[in-house]
């Protein structure tokens, strides 16, 4: 059983994740990918936009209704692509021929562009650890084209029956009391509608676009909270931001440059929780990778020094099974022991004795690894360790400490040195 946690060590944990998220952010150069899904957004946006109408067409035959409810929140998108004339001319198509045919192959194709960038930008998070072929990945692009397509037209026709309840007299009460929201045009509700779209769509790339199979729990976490960021950050930008400077200056164009600022923080905010999903998953390998680069000793430099302090006691490692304590005096190994694992100092100082060195004593603080040399070559203690001080010492299983250096060459090469 894992020892309850304090307020302090869930701050450290807390404090350790961030670092995670924020230097693999860094690391995988996340800003880059949230620009490329905001580009291809621009190319997908108009090709998505007229296979959801395309789609909808059949159910504006039987439920007519439904293109003017269409229309009367398509209005604020008039500027950058006029939805009424699309629909109108997709309705009047009575044959289909050959053109037709290909010209929707290539806006299905076109599409794809806004899915592949985020497969991708998926693909650096969690490389390293899924190991999804090109194949699945190209499916998993194409599935997820048409579950956007899905998600939105069935929330556009369930808008469309929510409001058409809405009008019982049963809901008159609540008209009273928030008439803004149950106005037709409300914008309130439209943003509820989008929010949620986002959510269910942010959730499906945490849960399938990861590769790695993170818990619901997790997934419904993060997709909640990178959601309410977004929805903080546009009702700052809306609040805050004069956008009719920029229909001074830009014109028509300015909806689509706002529109596009908003996209690139979305991505940004989206991968960053994708980000911690992976830091969430795989914290403790991350934090054994830490533990093993740590400097030995403080050094003149601040960041590493701030490393050091921050990693120095792994409290989300320690668990009766693998946290050992020493006495001063007491043997840790002997030579001859079979090598199957090495241990971290956590606590206290380690001698380190090798007889065929002339009984050469190494005293090894806290923050190193002992009996990690013979662990990777497999071979017998060489060595005598034996507590100077009060220990704390954290068992780490030789096939995890081997997984560590086989995934990160900087744990490697200092392996080698030691070596």
């Amino acid at each position: 059983m894992p020892k309850k946690e304090t307020i302090t060590d869930r701050l450290l944990h807390f404090s350790q994740l961030m670092y995670f998220t924020f230097s693999n952010f860094a690391a995988n150069n996340l800003w880059e990918s949230a620009s490329a899904c905001s580009f291809g957004f621009v190319f997908s946006f108009i090709p998505i936009t007229l296979i959801i109408l395309t789609l909808l067409t059949t159910v504006i035959r039987i439920i007519p209704e439904i293109e003017n409810y269409i229309y009367t929140y398509a209005t604020q998108f008039y500027s950058l692509v006029d939805i009424q004339a699309a629909l109108s001319n997709i309705t009047k198509i009575q044959k289909i021929h050959l053109f037709d045919v290909f010209l929707g192959l290539w806006i299905i194709w076109m599409a794809r562009k806004l899915f592949s960038s985020i497969v991708c930008a998926m693909n650096r998070i969690f490389r390293s650890i899924s190991k999804r072929k090109t194949t699945i990945t190209q499916l998993i692009t194409f599935f997820s084209e048409f579950f956007l397509i899905i998600v939105v037209a069935v929330l556009i026709i369930t808008s469309f029956t929510m409001n058409k309840i809405i009008k019982f007299e049963i809901f008159d009460p609540f008209k009273a009391i928030f008439p803004r929201f149950f106005s037709r045009r409300s914008n309130e509700f439209v943003s509820l509608v989008v929010y949620l779209m986002l959510f269910i769509i942010t959730l499906y790339y945490y849960k399938i676009g990861s590769g790695t199979k993170p818990k619901w729990r997790i997934c419904l976490f993060y997709a909640g909270l990178s959601t309410f960021s977004t929805f903080v950050l546009s009702f700052f930008l809306n609040g805050f931001v004069n956008f009719a400077n920029y229909n001074v200056i830009y014109g028509t164009i300015s909806a689509l440059i706002i529109m596009m600022l908003k996209v690139y923080f979305f991505f940004v905010i989206f991968l960053f929780f994708a980000q911690m999903i992976y830091a969430s998953q795989f914290f403790h390998t991350l934090l054994l990778n830490e533990l093993y680069l740590l400097p030995d000793f403080y050094e003149n430099k601040l960041f590493k020094n701030l490393k050091r302090i921050l990693f120095i006691n792994p409290i989300s490692n320690e668990a009766t099974e693998n946290t050992l304590y020493f006495e001063g005096g007491d043997v840790i190994f002997t030579p001859e022991e079979e090598s199957d694992s090495v241990f971290y100092i956590s606590q206290g100082f380690v001698s380190v004795k090798r007889e065929e060195k002339g009984s050469l004593v190494k005293l090894v603080n806290q923050g190193s690894f002992i009996g990690d040399a013979n662990c990777i070559l497999g071979k017998p203690r060489a060595q005598t360790a034996v507590a100077s001080t009060q220990c704390k010492l954290i068992k780490i299983p030789r096939e995890e400490f081997m997984s560590i250096l086989n995934a990160n060459s900087q744990a490697a090469s200092k392996a080698m040195q030691k070596l």
